[in-house]
């Protein structure tokens, strides 16, 4: 995923960004989400609700920035504001919601949510509409930001200077806020996947579990340190990384705008090319944390199925949702799912309504903390 072919990939997505900021600022601000989605307390619509256990109810770890005078946050309560500071000698930014119920005494959860190729945080902030689950359920959540004029995260496994950023913005975040350092929680979109995924593999001293939609990696040389816990949500009409893998340029040309998205490739793409099979990637994070590698299958709705990989070490999950008829969207998003039922954006292909993984994500997170 990294040099040539992942610049050309990017280059190939530049467009996206035009069409996709249209639609999210038409829908936001940027500097706050919309109404959550209405969904059930699991996340997922429908009978066949989720099986996961309740929350962790272990003692809180707090940072050092707990026991603030004043309990407020030097940015306000209750909206989204952007931290700048320097990392690696450039200027960085990750944007920071504090929930309006933190008083600087409670130590709250942590989730770092990271965008999509050519997405900003602002879209991220909108699309996934953490900040609504994050107020009502007391929750901190930075949204961080790659770099270029085509913002793209660096795939490298060593010596990252986005990981080492985003390593960063927690310190900051554990000075700056009173949170608990045993829940910091990963989530992404896309290539936001994808850099969560290396979050899993070099951060598992201080990330508890991830989620990812439509982006994943398990490079070679990812050793984490401990069994992560992991969520992965993916469109079988996904055609800009499919879930049979590989990577056909040509869907530019037949789905931007107005028009229906391309079909998927059919066939498996090699295990050693630059999109391996998503099933493929999911279970070798099944064997890392030491599951049983033939999953359970669960049919939760009539479009998604879970499929739960058991026997893993240390309590660990690794959970895949497959949606049927889902696209290269975040599922229960209004924003992306008007974007792309619409036709507005038609390669992104269609939002599933009945998941929400945002909320599936919060639910999954709950049952795990750092001992």
């Amino acid at each position: 995923m990294n040099g040539v072919p992942l610049r050309r990939l990017g280059l190939a997505l530049a467009g996206l960004i035009i069409v996709t900021t249209a639609g999210a600022c038409s829908k936001s601000s940027g500097e706050g989400a919309g109404p959550a989605p209405s969904t059930t307390a699991s996340g997922v619509s429908g009978p066949g609700t989720s099986a996961q256990g309740p929350p962790v109810k272990g003692a809180a770890k707090p940072s050092v920035g707990c026991g603030t005078p004043g309990g407020t946050s030097p940015l306000g309560k209750g909206a989204g504001a952007d931290v700048t500071f320097t990392s690696g000698g450039q200027e960085r930014v990750y944007r920071q919601f504090v929930p309006s119920s933190y008083d600087g005494n409670k130590p709250l959860p942590v989730v770092i949510s990271s965008h999509g190729l050519t997405m900003t945080r602002a879209q991220e902030a909108s699309f996934s509409d953490w900040e609504a689950t994050a107020d009502a359920q007391g929750i901190v959540v930075l949204f961080t930001q790659a770099l270029g004029a085509v913002p793209t995260w660096k795939l490298d496994l060593d010596d990252n200077p986005d990981l080492t950023y985003i390593d960063e913005a927690l310190a900051r975040t554990e000075k700056d806020l009173c949170i608990d350092t045993s829940r910091v929680y990963a989530d992404g979109i896309s290539m936001g996947g994808m850099i969560s995924s290396l979050m899993a593999c070099k951060m598992s001293g201080k990330v508890t579990a991830v989620s990812l939609i439509s982006g994943i990696r398990f490079p070679e040389g990812c050793s984490p340190s401990r069994p992560v816990p992991m969520e992965v949500f993916w469109g079988r009409q996904d055609v800009i990384l499919p879930f049979n893998g590989g990577f056909d340029i040509s869907f530019l040309s037949k789905g931007i705008v107005g028009s229906a998205p391309p079909q998927p490739p059919s066939t498996l793409a090699p295990e050693d090319g630059l999109f391996p099979p998503v099933e493929s990637v999911v279970k070798k994070w099944a064997g890392a944390d030491g599951c049983q590698l033939t999953p359970t299958v669960q049919q939760v709705t009539a479009n998604v199925e879970k499929r739960t990989f058991p026997g893993c070490s240390d309590r660990a999950e690794v959970v895949f949702y497959v949606i049927a008829d889902g696209g290269h969207s975040w599922p229960g998003s209004k924003v992306m799912g008007e974007l792309g039922n619409s036709g507005a954006v038609g390669v992104l292909g269609k939002s599933s309504t009945e998941i929400d993984a945002t909320a599936t994500a919060w639910k999954f997170f709950q049952q795990f903390q750092l001992p």
